[in-house]
């Protein structure tokens, strides 16, 4: 019953017929049976109605990022010293946008929301709007149908961009001197980095998988899709992969099935223009937490912040020239591709935004749960952003479902998964 509607929804009077207007004093018939339903009816009535809307909702997603298929070339352009400003991206050819082949899941979804009274309608409402514009913007990118401004729009609407404050403290985070590191172990194959990933998955989401994807990011992962990918070219050095078994599946795994246990709610969209900063910032929280944070990767975090700004007043190489001092030619090529990706015109100002969202996003909810701590568990229990929480986080019943938190025990369990993983390939 995707279109269920609650008879009581003030937009709706049906199921009543009146004679003239009630008399001054007096309450209408409606008014009359909602008093005598109570709270609990309705509530009932709505989260049944949520659960619906959550399977019509699973087939709604963001259009994927802009991919250049010479990223990679111009990566090695810039930092083998090459200017990069004159060249432009290629793109592999496209299928049409999602919503606009076969079934439209979208209309779909705006469809069953108008028949909805669900507390988070208008907020559900913004969200497929942000879908629409994402694979709207992919289609243009691909056709060459944007501009630098459009683009840089679109990319601000939905991420937004470092405020003077994070801006500053990334440039202090940058310029502080490097903790030294740690004695290098023994590097760990991305094979059984691989296999460390499967075999925690077992434990802690049995019925999620992992598979090898080369490509920029060691590790990632797919809510959707249930599937963490795992870059098994490359060797890992101890420390990097604890860290990243506690950002990726104590972090983001671990809230996906949180969020899951609230279908009621559609807990599982990211609902809010904060949805990202928050779901990276919760997952850097949870480093810190347990010790695992690296001070190397939170300096890649504060270029990435400095190189957003910078792209939105300059062209690839005055990124490029800006990071250099920063964090050297290899990281800041690969950082200046990555704020660069979908940008029409790479000599132009223009910005793929994204990237400051992991500092920006640590500092927001760090700041947030410090200030009022009973946050943390309603952050991890949706895949909501800050400001959506903080406004509907009363709908979740924690009462019902307490949220698994990345824990000292979650750490244990990485330390023997992967003493057992390294045990098996001895």
């Amino acid at each position: 019953m995707l279109n269920q509607r609650n008879p009581f929804a003030a937009t709706d009077h049906s199921l009543f017929s009146t004679t003239g207007s009630p008399a001054s004093g007096t309450i209408s018939t409606r008014d009359a049976l909602l008093a005598a339903a109570g709270s609990s009816f309705r509530d009932t009535w709505w989260r049944r109605g949520g659960e619906n809307l959550a399977e019509v909702f699973r087939s709604v997603s963001m259009a994927p990022f802009p991919r250049p298929a010479n990223l990679d070339e111009v990566r090695r352009r810039l930092a083998t010293g090459h200017p990069a400003n004159d060249t432009a991206w290629r793109y592999p050819a496209a299928a049409s946008p999602a919503h606009r082949t076969g079934e439209d899941p979208v209309a779909q979804a705006a469809a069953a929301l108008r028949g909805t009274d669900h507390p988070l309608a208008s907020t559900l409402g913004c969200y497929l709007q942000s879908v629409r514009n994402s694979h709207d913007m992919l289609g243009a990118v691909h056709a060459g149908a944007t501009s630098n401004a459009d683009f840089t729009r679109w990319s601000l609407g939905r991420w937004g961009s470092p405020s003077d404050n994070e801006l500053a403290f990334a440039y202090d985070t940058v310029a502080a001197p490097e903790a030294p590191e740690a004695p290098a172990d023994h590097p760990l194959a991305g094979a059984t980095v691989l296999a460390a990933v499967r075999r925690l998955l077992l434990v802690v989401a049995p019925d999620w998988t992992a598979t090898n994807r080369p490509g920029p990011a060691s590790m990632s992962v797919s809510p959707k899709n249930r599937v963490v990918f795992v870059d098994a070219t490359r060797n890992y050095p101890r420390s990097d992969v604890r860290r990243l078994l506690v950002h990726e599946i104590g972090g983001h795994v671990t809230r996906t099935l949180n969020a899951g246990h609230h279908h009621d709610v559609l807990a599982t969209i990211p609902l809010g223009p904060d949805a990202t900063a928050t779901e990276e910032g919760l997952a850097l929280s949870g480093e810190s937490l347990l010790g695992v944070a690296s001070g190397g990767q939170r300096r890649i975090y504060a270029a990435r912040t400095i190189a957003v700004a910078v792209a939105q007043h300059g062209g690839i190489d005055e990124v490029f020239a800006a990071l250099v001092p920063l964090v050297g030619e290899l990281e800041a090529a690969t950082i200046a591709v990555r704020v660069k990706r979908g940008v029409p015109n790479l000599s132009q100002p223009g910005a793929f935004t994204k990237d400051h969202v992991y500092l920006s996003g640590f500092r927001r909810v760090r700041a947030a749960v410090d200030a009022r701590p009973e946050l943390h568990p309603l952050l991890a229990s949706s895949k909501w952003g800050l400001e959506a929480t903080q406004k509907s986080g009363h709908l979740l019943r924690l009462d019902r479902h307490q949220p698994r938190l990345p824990d000292s025990a979650f750490l244990a369990l990485v330390d023997d998964t992967l003493a057992r993983v390294r045990r098996a390939v001895s």
